[in-house]
């Protein structure tokens, strides 16, 4: 493009006069000036290119005066920038404007500017414009990742710290305690030893999840009665939950991570979900499906998209949350040739389960549960 803004900056001359390092500020404080300076410029030439990066389809429309409108609270700071360095004197300067295109979609369009008049200042200036929206949103992406693992490790911190100081002020005080009754000695080893599967729990999703980014996850398949391994991680965990009035069929998985599957959809359900936690079951084909469901008040819209990605929490009346447990779970469950999916449905949270059925051990016809 080629501009002249000799006008706007005559008008913002005129319009200020007090210290020239405040002039910043005034701008900022006054945006009706800036519009009406912005409204003063002039379009003098656009090449094709230009026209086409800013959609514009009628170039003589395009070409004259500015429309004032064309600033808004994204862009400001980055028009008074360029009033500015015309103020001062400047001879270029480089910005970003935030602008919308013809979809709607906010689009980030880097600026290079030219003062490259001869005779009155700003009458002919250069603007050179390359569209940079993909690169601020990969930074804004990588920001958004950095932020998200700082909260994370606080988190992991945390959670390894709760546990932690149990062990060992449990066991500091069987130590030092001599006159601890046999009972008592027991009743705090049970209290050990739980919180040490805690922590042991955290540790293995930290491993599947560094392992994964790495591509070195490893499963074992065999055959999994489904059945057995969600009774198990109950007992483990400790909560009240209704089963399914049948037991699943058998699937071809690996045990120790269909445990860890559960255990983070079990778990989740018991710290964020309602009061009503249940479990159904079925199959279909060569599938079986496995369903956690609890009357809770379910994942916000703006995060259920992403609840599966790594170091996201749907939940913030929880403190503490790793935000790793789902995104595990379903890269393990992806791992075994299966799925994992959430969905809101009935007034109830759903996390859903599928994995490949074990066919040598099934039913020739497969089976349907109760389908809610």
């Amino acid at each position: 493009l080629e501009e002249d803004w000799s006008e706007a900056l005559e008008y913002v001359r005129e319009e200020y006069t007090g210290k020239p390092e405040r002039i910043r500020q005034f701008l900022l404080a006054y945006p009706a000036v800036v519009r009406l300076a912005v409204g003063k410029s002039r379009v003098i030439r656009a090449n094709e290119a230009a026209l086409e990066l800013l959609e514009i389809r009628n170039r003589a429309r395009f070409l004259g005066y500015r429309d004032p409108d064309v600033v808004t609270d994204d862009n400001i700071e980055s028009i008074v920038s360029a009033l500015v360095c015309l103020y001062e004197g400047g001879q270029h300067w480089e910005s970003e404007l935030a602008m919308r295109s013809r979809s709607g979609e906010q689009i980030w369009l880097q600026n290079r500017s030219v003062d490259t008049s001869t005779g009155r200042p700003a009458s002919s200036i250069v603007v050179a414009l390359a569209d940079v929206t993909h690169v601020r949103q990969r930074n804004e992406a990588m920001a958004e990742l950095v932020r998200a693992k700082d909260e994370f490790i606080a988190n992991v911190s945390h959670e390894l710290r709760t546990p932690l100081t149990a062990i060992i002020g449990l066991t500091a005080e069987m130590l030092s305690n001599p006159l601890m009754s046999d009972e008592e000695r027991t009743e705090l080893l049970d209290v050990v030893v739980g919180q040490a599967d805690e922590m042991s729990n955290i540790v293995d999703d930290l491993l599947v999840a560094s392992r994964a980014e790495m591509g070195t996850v490893t499963v074992e398949i065999t055959t999994v009665d489904l059945q057995e391994e969600l009774q198990a991680t109950v007992d483990g965990i400790g909560m009240t939950i209704e089963f399914p009035p049948s037991a699943p069929d058998p699937v071809r998985a690996d045990p120790r991570r269909v445990r860890q599957i559960l255990r983070n959809l079990l778990t989740n359900a018991q710290r964020y979900g309602g009061p009503k936690r249940r479990i159904i079951t079925g199959s279909l084909t060569d599938r079986v499906w496995l369903e956690v469901r609890d009357n809770g008040p379910g994942i916000p819209e703006d995060t259920a998209s992403r609840i599966f990605e790594p170091y996201v929490t749907g939940n913030t009346r929880v403190h503490g949350s790793v935000g790793l447990g789902l995104a595990v779970a379903r890269q393990l469950a992806e791992l075994m040739g299966g799925t994992l999916d959430y969905e809101r449905s009935a007034a109830e949270t759903v996390f859903r389960l599928v994995l490949p059925m074990d066919l040598s051990r099934a039913p020739i016809l497969a089976s349907h549960s109760d389908v809610v």
